[in-house]
């Protein structure tokens, strides 16, 4: 019997249905307890970096004082 043969019986359906939601739980889980790539850690990295750039920018722009050392 194929597999589309069982789920066309109405029976198995919700065998079928609880079997592919438990390993769709089991992946997730699995996914969840991997750590993030050292990649996308770089590339975060870097975003903070060019995202703080600027704001040090503003704040020195806006405080004259910061430029005499006062």
């Amino acid at each position: 019997m194929s597999m589309l043969e069982q789920m066309k019986d109405k029976r198995e359906k919700p065998t079928l249905k609880h079997t592919i939601e438990e390993n769709l739980r089991k992946v997730y889980q699995d996914l969840l307890q991997e750590d993030v790539p050292d990649r996308f850690k770089l590339l975060l990295e870097e975003l903070r970096q060019k995202q703080a750039a600027p704001e040090a920018a503003t704040r020195s722009d806006a405080d004259p004082a910061s430029e005499d050392g006062k």
